[in-house]
């Protein structure tokens, strides 16, 4: 996987943006589901769809402040992040 400050999106290029609170005293905490939910997706497509060509981890970008994650298809990118 590749990670970079430059982020672009094009036409085949999905995103997911999960909120929630940083920090492991709001890990499970209802606030946040967006957190949980992006986890959750990254844990499953892999599984779901045998095309992902990478092994999905959520890696911190300090430039976006944000911890990103990219799944790679054949044909499409999928961009999920958990802003910090």
């Amino acid at each position: 996987m590749t990670f970079s400050s430059k982020l672009t999106c094009g036409a085949d290029t999905y995103e997911r943006i999960g909120l929630g609170n940083p920090g492991e005293k709001y890990h499970n905490n209802r606030h946040n589901v967006g957190f949980i939910f992006v986890e959750y997706l990254v844990k499953q497509l892999p599984i779901l769809n045998n095309q992902i060509t990478n092994n999905p981890q959520f890696r911190l970008n300090k430039k976006l402040n944000s911890e990103i994650c990219e799944l790679q298809t054949d044909n499409h990118k999928l961009l999920v992040a958990k802003p910090q």
